[in-house]
């Protein structure tokens, strides 16, 4: 079951207008894709984020090590894509939008899976 999709902002070297690169080594500042099982929760630099680890090998099983957290931020808003014609850029992390209620990423003590695809920037929480 789908719990939850929308779109997230990506690491600020995947691209500018469009997500085209992609990585799993350290300060890559780029975005992994695919599955990611998700850890505890907690208060960061980034403000209230959830740990990820990646789960495949080569494309993002790097993300706990890199730091690869789920946060919301400013730049993440309908008011800063009509400003600035895209959405900001993270170091990598998925950044969500900041009307996203805590609720829908904060079930502790559960691991859930979160699956980052490319062409539609879908974030899914199932």
């Amino acid at each position: 079951q789908i719990l939850y999709h929308t779109y997230v902002a990506h690491g600020k070297k995947t691209g500018t207008s469009a997500s085209t690169y992609f990585s799993n080594e350290e300060e890559s500042h780029k975005s992994s894709l695919g599955f990611y099982v998700t850890g505890k929760t907690y208060n960061g630099d980034a403000g209230f984020s959830l740990k990820l680890y990646g789960n495949e090998r080569n494309y993002n099983s790097n993300a706990y090590k890199r730091g690869i957290v789920i946060h919301t931020a400013d730049y993440m808003n309908e008011d800063f894509l009509k400003r600035n014609g895209r959405f900001g850029r993270s170091l990598g992390c998925p950044v969500l939008p900041t009307n996203i209620q805590r609720g829908y990423w904060n079930y502790q003590g559960w691991n859930y899976g979160l699956c980052l695809l490319h062409q539609q920037e879908i974030f899914s929480f199932f």
